[in-house]
């Protein structure tokens, strides 16, 4: 697993090298925004979430395996893709870290594993504008 993890990173940073290449001969700036994802955090899920995650475990046991995987892993994906992004000179966005706010426990954002309710969508779109506004 260890090995896989370092050729992620090295395809994470060859990729974003590209893209920030790409977008500097256009005299662009590139912002990585993470997504977030159901599962992934620390964060209490609403009983909606629930639901559709006993769904689709009981519709594909092998979702299990991905939540668990995911769970287990999402601290080092972010810290490999923020890692790379500095890397290459990309803004780093965590919308991720935006929906373990204590305010978002129980409160229906995802309507599958990755695809956001309109409060989920609010969040992010706060957190980006935020990035991109605020800072």
């Amino acid at each position: 697993l260890i090995e896989k993890k370092r050729e992620l990173s090295s395809m994470l940073v060859r990729a974003l090298l590209n893209v920030s290449a790409f977008a500097t001969n256009f005299g662009s700036e590139v912002y990585f925004a993470l997504q977030p994802a159901l599962g992934a955090g620390s964060r209490e899920l609403s009983s909606e979430e629930v639901d559709i995650l006993d769904l689709a475990i009981m519709l594909n046991p092998e979702h299990l395996h991905n939540i668990k995987f995911r769970t287990q892993n999402w601290q080092w994906l972010t810290s490999a893709i923020a890692s790379a992004c500095t890397q290459t000179g990309i803004q780093f966005i965590d919308c991720h870290r935006a929906f373990e706010s204590p305010e978002n426990d129980g409160k229906w954002l995802f309507v599958d594993s990755s695809h956001l309710t309109d409060a989920g969508n609010e969040i992010v779109a706060n957190t980006i504008y935020g990035a991109l506004y605020n800072d």
